[in-house]
């Protein structure tokens, strides 16, 4: 799977994030509101052009109500890409990883729950 760029890594967790398919106007919203990217139409145009072309997004809609959706699954995206981190920097020590994981704040006290649930369960 391709590595994309940061910018279109947003666009693509607006896509991710919107319940049904989403417009210009409304990814241009999102990625202002959760995102704090103050883009313009064509910017975002030209980052969903790119994004269908490499087969990540699809589109719905005539040419003035394009309406566009995620054709890749978060999950499998987070997965592929990861994968890729542990084949370039080398499988890293569980005692990294762990202190990693506890030092970052984006992970919150119920986040760190769920991953030791899930690390007890490949365990069993």
């Amino acid at each position: 799977m391709e590595k994309l760029s940061e910018s279109e890594e947003i666009v693509m967790r607006c896509l991710w994030d919107s319940d049904s398919p989403a417009g210009l106007g409304e990814i241009i919203e999102m990625c202002r509101n959760k995102y704090g990217h103050d883009w313009k139409p064509q910017t975002v145009s030209t980052f969903i052009s790119r994004l269908i072309k490499k087969g990540f997004a699809g589109h719905i809609g005539s040419t003035r109500s394009h309406r566009y959706y995620p054709l890749i699954d978060r999950d499998a995206y987070l997965n592929d890409q990861m994968s890729s981190i542990i084949d370039f920097w080398g499988k890293p020590s569980i005692r990294a990883l762990a202190s990693a994981f506890g030092r970052s704040k984006a992970l919150n006290r119920e986040d760190l729950q769920e991953l030791r649930q899930m690390l007890d369960q490949l365990d069993e």
